[in-house]
């Protein structure tokens, strides 16, 4: 038998619908409970998996979401492989 999980789900639903799909979810199997998230009224959207989902009149937008503590700094891989390069071979095998 094979289980597959759910970690994250997105739905695009009529205001009026959106309670009774996410009471529906939540009836199905007690031990697994959904969270709601709504887009918030300032047109920001919702953050979903490093996306931004958001609403213009009846369009809907996904663009790249960055939280406020991201920086634009990237690790060179030269400083990555010299530091495993220095490592003792021996001791990464236990």
């Amino acid at each position: 038998m094979v289980f597959h999980y759910v970690d994250d789900s997105r739905s695009c639903l009529k205001k009026d619908q959106v309670h009774e799909f996410h009471n529906h979810l939540n009836s199905i199997n007690q031990n697994i409970q959904f969270t709601l998230e709504l887009e918030n009224t300032n047109g920001q959207g919702v953050p979903f998996l490093d996306t931004i989902t958001s609403r213009h009149g009846t369009e809907i937008h996904v663009d790249v979401y960055r939280k406020l503590t991201h920086t634009p700094t990237v690790i060179s891989i030269s400083l990555f492989v010299a530091l495993f390069a220095t490592k003792d071979p021996w001791s990464t095998l236990c």
